[in-house]
């Protein structure tokens, strides 16, 4: 049946409901349940059963069960390697050896990339391993917000070993995507928000150029310190009323990470057939079992980390055990986002309401696909900041990009999808009611508005950069020459940012 218009409700009506609600549950919900009234039109029986069914179908998929049994894994991985003390030993490991601010700095940046699995554990594990090291060196809340906030999502996202990929590549799958593995990885050197934010921070780390607020901000900090008085994170941090371990060992969080990312690695390999057929690593990589991978890896993470600290009793099993649990209630919000994520998508397709045909028929025939990358980045962008997640913006626009790309060249989904994630991404980073950014203001001991403020800045002009590289890459533009001109509009942005902040500066004073 063509249901036209009304096959493009649930979407419209999630995504009024965030704006209005800020309650993404909420609001997936009823997207998916205004979609199940068209389609059994307008039964409230029916419609809650046909609601329930489509959940059901989500979760029973073989790769969607695996996704959500590694996001719980990876939940209990990272309160089982605060609770062994593991960060907190490294945190004063680093303090002994890290003298001055741009060392400080760059060691947020490396922990950036370091801590690329998933960008919850980039925070809880960064900010005690950080803090202390900023505290001494006089670096003020504000910039550490900012380190810590623009390293996590920023190198999850265009990490292939990441809770981020696994989403986004089962998404790929659930819309039809013949080689969803590929697209995501050809995505990743066009994912220019990501990419360009890393460069910035890079630079902001090395150099002294600070512009507005956060120059004002560093100065207080040089002057008075960065922090109060630093209190004993190890005798305070408490995770669902479990104390740290205060003699925990570098080992303990460093060993765990090596095993899950290279377990990961080695499993996706073997899946792919790489050890036993003559296949190149890309192409193993592209047929391998992801998901499957990423469970194993972090379960022998897991199990490595409970060989390392029960026998030497750091931990008891019994805190060890809780300390799993309280890990995987800590995924439940990003598990039910998901899964509400997956029954809009399921809602929409071709079993029910035919939304991607209507989309693709519409915008197909009315917009050229030249502009496809610039209009994807620019409502994820916006839809990103309103509803402050970027795994809810992946639900509902990377089925929009895949049925508007339709039959054109693959070239086009790998722009619309690298252009989708790059604005999910941005509008999660400045987005004042986003997680990421709260959990940010939180680590650094910052003010959660000033850490909004003083950020923003920073990543406008790379937004703007981002924006203008995606249309030139939509008219065919090659990597190199999309990158020269992003790095250039980039430069210039942050060049013309630096002197309005200046101005508005000056005319604040007078």
């Amino acid at each position: 049946m063509d249901y036209g218009w009304l096959s493009i409700v649930p979407p419209v009506v999630t995504m009024a409901l965030v704006l209005v609600t800020k309650e993404v549950l909420f609001s997936l919900f009823v997207g998916v349940f205004s979609g199940a009234l068209i389609y059994e039109r307008w039964s409230l029986i029916y419609s809650l059963r046909t609601t329930f069914k489509v959940l059901s179908r989500g979760m029973a998929d073989v790769q969607h069960v695996e996704i959500l049994v590694f996001l719980s894994l990876l939940g209990a991985l990272v309160v089982i390697l605060t609770v062994a003390g593991g960060a907190q030993a490294y945190g004063d490991w680093a303090v002994k050896r890290i003298k001055t601010k741009k060392q400080s700095q760059l060691m947020a940046f490396a922990c950036g990339l370091l801590f690329f699995i998933d960008d919850f554990f980039h925070f809880l594990a960064a900010s005690v391993i950080l803090k202390p090291v900023v505290q001494r060196n006089k670096i003020s809340p504000e910039k550490f917000a900012y380190l810590l906030d623009s390293t996590a999502a920023t190198t999850s996202v265009i990490a292939p070993v990441s809770g981020w990929a696994v989403v986004i590549v089962s998404l790929l799958v659930m819309n039809g995507v013949e080689d969803p593995m590929g697209v995501y990885i050809k995505s990743i050197p066009f994912n220019l928000y990501a990419i360009l934010t890393i460069l910035t921070v890079f630079f902001f780390s090395v150099s002294k150029f600070e512009m507005g607020e956060m120059a004002a901000a560093e100065e207080r900090a040089k002057r008075k310190g960065a922090i109060d008085e630093a209190t004993d994170v190890a005798e305070e941090a408490v995770v669902e009323g479990i104390s740290i371990n205060k003699k925990g060992k570098v080992i303990y969080m460093i060993l765990p990470i090596c095993v899950l990312v290279v377990g990961a690695i080695l499993w996706m390999l073997g899946t792919g057939r790489f050890f036993t057929s003559s296949v190149s690593v890309l192409e193993a990589i592209k047929t391998a079992r992801t998901e499957e991978s990423l469970v194993m890896g972090s379960f022998f993470a897991i199990l490595t980390t409970l060989f390392l600290v029960v026998p030497t009793r750091a931990v008891s099993l019994k805190r060890f055990m809780e300390a799993f649990v309280a890990g995987v209630k800590t995924m439940l919000p990003a598990i039910l986002i998901l899964i509400l994520a997956w029954a809009i998508g399921g809602i929409c397709d071709r079993g029910y309401l035919n939304t991607g045909v209507f989309v693709k028929d519409v915008l197909g025939t009315s917009i050229p696909a030249n502009f496809f990358p610039i209009i994807m980045f620019i409502a994820s962008c916006l839809l990103s900041f309103a509803t402050g997640t970027s795994w809810a913006t992946f639900g509902i626009f990377i089925p929009v990009a895949v049925n508007l790309c339709g039959d054109l060249p693959e070239n086009v989904l790998v722009l619309s999808v690298a252009a989708t994630l790059a604005g999910s991404v941005f509008g999660d980073h400045v987005s004042p009611i986003s997680g990421t950014t709260v959990l940010a203001s939180a680590g650094a001991d910052c003010d959660h508005l000033k850490h909004v403020s003083t950020q923003l800045p920073y990543a406008l002009p790379v937004a703007f950069a981002s924006a203008v590289g995606f249309l030139v890459a939509g008219f065919g533009g090659n990597i190199f020459v999309v990158f020269g001109v992003s790095l250039l509009f980039l430069a210039g942005s942050i060049y013309a940012a630096k002197i309005m902040l200046k101005g508005k500066e000056n005319l604040k004073q007078s």
